[in-house]
C-alpha cells in the first residue's frame, strides 16, 4: 500500500506548477478584489508604513546633538499638516493653534484614548505581541532621556525634511492600496509613540495603546471633532479639567438654546 504522505509529496511540484484554469483565476482574482481582501491588503500596507517610518526616527536617532523633544515637535508638524491636507476645519489656524501647545496636544490624545479603552474592555484583549514588547524596549534603550534640553530648530528641521521625504516616497510607490487618512493615522502612531517611549519614558501606555489601536482609532473622529470645536478650551481636554470641560459645554449648551428660542 503506498505511503499516502510521500504521494503528496510528490504532487507538489506539479500543483506548485500546474497553470490555473480559466475558472479557477477568474476565482482568485474575484477573491482578491472582494472588499475584504482589499482591507487586508490595505491594512498590510499601513503596517509597513509605518514600520518604515519607526525606522526613520531610528536612523534619526544616530545623529549626533539627537534631542527626543524636537523629534516629537516633528512629527506633530507631519501630523498637523497631513490633518490641514483632509478637511477645511483643519485650516492654518487650527494648525497653528495646536502647533503651540503640543503637551497639551499629546496628553489629550492619550487622555482620549485611556477613555476609549474604559468604554470597549469587553472587547479588549490581555495578550501583547512578543515583537511589540521587544520593539518598545528596543526605543526605550535608543531615545536619549533629554527631553529637557535646550530647542535644536536644525535638528527639527532634519527630522521634519526625514518624515516629509519619506512620506512623498511612500506616495510614489505603485499599487499601494492606501489612502490619505492612511498617512494620518501612521503619524498619529509615530506621535503617540515618540511621547510614550521618548517623552513619559514609560512602556505600559505604549502597549495597551499598539495593541488596541482599532479601539482608539473608532474614537478618532469625534477626538478631532473636539480638537476642532473647542477653540480657546484647548486645556479644558486635559483630565484634570474634566469639571470644568462640562460647566462650559452646558454652558455653551444652553445659549444656543436661549439664542434658538428668540
Amino acid at each position: 500500500m503506498p505511503d499516502n504522505k510521500e504521494t503528496l509529496n510528490e504532487n507538489v511540484p506539479e500543483i506548485l506548477t500546474a497553470p490555473m484554469s480559466e475558472a479557477e483565476l477568474q476565482q482568485y482574482m474575484g477573491a482578491l478584489n472582494s472588499e475584504e481582501a482589499q482591507t487586508m491588503i490595505r491594512d498590510y500596507h499601513k503596517s509597513e508604513l509605518l514600520a518604515g517610518a519607526q525606522q526613520t526616527v531610528l536612523e534619526l536617532v544616530k545623529q549626533e546633538d539627537f534631542y527626543v523633544t524636537e523629534l516629537l515637535l516633528a512629527s506633530i508638524d507631519i501630523w498637523l499638516s497631513n490633518l490641514n491636507r483632509l478637511h477645511e476645519s483643519f485650516d492654518n489656524a487650527f494648525v497653528n493653534r495646536w502647533k503651540a501647545v503640543p503637551d497639551i496636544l499629546c496628553r489629550v490624545l492619550l487622555y482620549r484614548a485611556s477613555e476609549a479603552f474604559k468604554s470597549q474592555q469587553d472587547q479588549m484583549e490581555a495578550d501583547i505581541m512578543p515583537e511589540t514588547e521587544e520593539m518598545a524596549n528596543n526605543w526605550l534603550r535608543t531615545l536619549p532621556k533629554n527631553p529637557e534640553m535646550d530647542p535644536r530648530i536644525e535638528f527639527r528641521e532634519a527630522c521634519l525634511i526625514a518624515f516629509e521625504t519619506y512620506e512623498q516616497d511612500a506616495k510614489k510607490i505603485t499599487n499601494l492600496k492606501v489612502l490619505p487618512v492612511d498617512y494620518l493615522e501612521i503619524w498619529t502612531h509615530l506621535v503617540l509613540q515618540i511621547y510614550i517611549l521618548g517623552i513619559l519614558r514609560d512602556e505600559e501606555p505604549y502597549l495597551l495603546l499598539a495593541t488596541h489601536w482599532e479601539l482608539f482609532m473608532n474614537h478618532f473622529p469625534d477626538i478631532m471633532e473636539a480638537l476642532v470645536l473647542l477653540e480657546g478650551y484647548e486645556e479644558l481636554l486635559l483630565p484634570e479639567n474634566k469639571s470644568q470641560l462640562a460647566a462650559v459645554l452646558i454652558e455653551n449648551q444652553q445659549r444656543m438654546q436661549a439664542q434658538d428660542w428668540e
